[in-house]
């Protein structure tokens, strides 16, 4: 049998199938899973967050529905850190009082 000699193309082929694997997998993830298994009372998934920073729908929950619910998240967030600096500021200092033991009676 004679040596095979491969042009540069030819070994461009697992690349080439590498690619539409990967373009496959992100077709099935976006379209299947995304619009078909994530219901509307479902979190955020990863296509919708950035879909609303561009300001495009990419999931089943609709723009207006995920700027409010980005909108409560920061709400109880800033509510969260105010509420962690005040508490250090108005924290009572407690003291816990000493017992004199040899005092105390054992009967």
């Amino acid at each position: 049998m004679p040596k095979q000699t491969f042009e540069y193309y030819d070994y461009l082929g697992p690349l080439v199938v590498a690619l539409i694997f990967a373009l496959v997998v992100l077709i099935l993830s976006f379209f299947l899973l995304n619009f078909l298994l994530v219901s509307k009372h479902d979190e955020l998934t990863v296509f919708e967050r950035f879909g609303s920073r561009h300001n495009l729908r990419l999931g089943p929950h609709r723009l207006d529905s995920i700027r409010r619910i980005n909108e409560h998240k920061a709400a109880i967030e800033a509510a969260e850190k105010e509420g962690l600096e005040n508490k250090h500021d108005q924290c009572p200092i407690i003291t816990i009082p000493k017992v004199n033991v040899e005092g105390a009676s054992i009967s």
